[in-house]
């Protein structure tokens, strides 16, 4: 009787064995394959409390961040399939409890720990001012682990504008959405050849713009690796 009854029974052990075997494959997979970062939180910038103009001021630049982003998607997109999952890019505020804009006033590792817990792709913070005609923005994009050639885990973006022109604002900050986009997409293991167009995209948006030569000089170091280790 146990005889005839050995034949299912190895039958039963090779199915669970070939289905622990397959979700072990799945498993590994997906470990070797984490979530995309595509969120960009940013602070509010300190100077924005200053007076109701610099308020006004800052808050035309956050829809001018939330509107890049937007179209950004769309360019991206259409320089590989590979970086579909763009479309969910976001670019988020920081906010208390009580839904109130907040500035950071943390030490460095509370902005490492931070990017660590949320999984973002970089975190905003910066300055706003008006020293003459001209608004002055100052801001810091954090890129933690996924910085790249850039020495710190940050760069530094200026750029002055008017009211009625972000043009300027717009290019500076553009690049290095898109440098953190690369950093992100290179340490998830995708083609160099899908890393080099998001550098070079990068690289188109920073011509002409001043006060961005950290970021100019890590995209060209980076294009240089990379062609460095083609065959």
């Amino acid at each position: 009787m146990t005889g005839r009854h050995r034949p299912a029974f190895t039958t039963c052990a090779v199915a669970l064995i070939a289905f622990w075997a397959s979700w072990a494959f799945w498993s590994n997979s997906a470990a070797a394959q984490p979530r995309p970062r595509t969120d960009i939180w940013t602070f509010q910038y300190g100077g924005a409390e200053i007076s109701d103009q610099h308020n006004k001021a800052f808050s035309a630049f956050m829809s001018m961040l939330h509107g890049r982003m937007l179209t950004l998607v769309g360019e991206l997109t259409a320089l590989d399939s590979r970086l579909a999952y763009l479309d969910r890019l976001s670019h988020l505020e920081v906010k208390d409890l009580a839904g109130m804009p907040v500035q950071f006033r943390g030490s460095p590792n509370e902005l490492k720990q931070r990017w660590l817990d949320d999984g973002t792709l970089t975190l905003l913070y910066g300055l706003i001012r008006k020293p003459g005609a001209r608004f002055r923005v100052r801001s810091h994009f954090y890129y933690g682990e996924l910085h790249g050639e850039l020495d710190m885990p940050d760069v530094q973006v200026e750029a002055a504008f008017k009211l009625e022109d972000f043009e300027l604002a717009s290019e500076s900050h553009t690049a290095a959405t898109i440098y953190a986009i690369a950093m992100e997409a290179e340490a998830r293991g995708l083609p160099d050849q899908t890393i080099v167009a998001l550098l070079n995209k990068a690289k188109s948006y920073t011509l002409g713009v001043a006060g961005i030569a950290p970021l100019n000089q890590a995209i060209d170091k980076s294009l240089a690796r990379l062609a460095g280790s083609g065959p």
